[in-house]
């Protein structure tokens, strides 16, 4: 997380792992993808 100052107020960024698929086939790896779970407060 992060906090940023603007103007008089301050947000919060915040980014973190939701989920990780990951695909095989035949016991070697296809591909993979990382869900993530992002905003600002």
């Amino acid at each position: 997380m992060k906090r940023i100052a603007r103007d008089d107020s301050q947000m919060l960024l915040y980014c973190y792992p939701a989920l990780l698929k990951l695909r095989w086939r035949d016991g070697e790896p296809l591909d993979a993808k990382a869900y993530l779970i992002a905003g600002v407060q």
